[in-house]
């Protein structure tokens, strides 16, 4: 990756974004500070997510970065609406690119069950990033990860040892389980390891 770009949509809650609680809008201002291409956007149904993702593919940006609660078995977009990891695998299978890196900015976004659903609809990311902790991530500490996922894209040499220490980096400060998932042309491998006792 020689010059990044990111597309950063927004599906929280109402709650949260009454309350300026919005990771993705945090993001953007740690990818802004870098002066590097970027584009917000609030994707509040089902409808402007698949927007924001054609908008992403025409504009040919490097990262897709999807804020939003989730959990084990998906994600939930601001108006109520769940989607399976499988529909949302669907969703994003427009972007899907070896070269383009998705950022899941949710619980559970670093959740094998996606990995297993964008491999099985042909989706491969080149790196898939997000958290595999079990009692989810606090505001305080996605937005944490996220800054320091950026600083180490952007200012670090993209290499696969390079991504490894930005990862061990976030882990260090933030509280989540933070993993990549890497398409190695057939599966995808992660790291850290995910223990599961």
């Amino acid at each position: 990756m020689s010059e990044i770009s990111v597309f950063i949509a927004e599906s929280v809650s109402p709650a949260d974004f009454y309350v300026g609680r919005t990771d993705g809008r945090a993001a953007l201002e740690v990818v802004r500070l870098h002066e590097v291409r970027c584009e917000y956007r609030v994707v509040l149904d089902r409808p402007r997510l698949k927007k924001a993702v054609q908008e992403a593919l025409k504009g040919d940006f490097g990262v897709f970065h999807l804020s939003c609660h989730g959990a084990d078995d998906g994600v939930r977009l601001s108006n109520g609406t769940d989607l399976s990891w499988t529909e949302l695998a669907g969703i994003l299978k427009p972007l899907a690119s070896v070269n383009r890196l998705l950022v899941m900015a949710s619980c559970s976004g670093g959740y094998a069950g996606l990995g297993t659903e964008l491999r099985k609809a042909g989706a491969a990311f080149g790196y898939v990033f997000g958290s595999t902790a079990k009692a989810g991530v606090a505001f305080t500490h996605s937005c944490l990860a996220w800054s320091v996922l950026y600083n180490g894209l952007i200012e670090v040499k993209f290499t696969r040892r390079g991504v490894q220490k930005t990862i061990d980096r976030i882990n260090g400060i933030a509280t989540g389980d933070f993993v990549y998932r890497r398409w190695d042309g057939a599966k995808y491998l992660h790291y850290p390891i995910v223990r599961t006792d």
